[in-house]
């Protein structure tokens, strides 16, 4: 009983866009300007990313 409860309440997780807010305020704004350097020197990275 008790791992099916475990499964079900991590089966219930869901991700959350405001995750790293705080412990890292600059990572939404790193990983962009990264992605888009990668984009510019390889334009086939972002259908590789989808």
């Amino acid at each position: 009983v008790f791992v099916l409860c475990i499964c079900l309440v991590s089966a219930a997780a869901q991700l959350s866009p405001t995750f790293y807010d705080s412990s890292c305020p600059k990572l939404l704004s790193t990983v962009r300007s990264v992605l888009e350097r990668a984009v510019q020197r390889e334009p086939r990275m972002a259908a590789s990313l989808l």
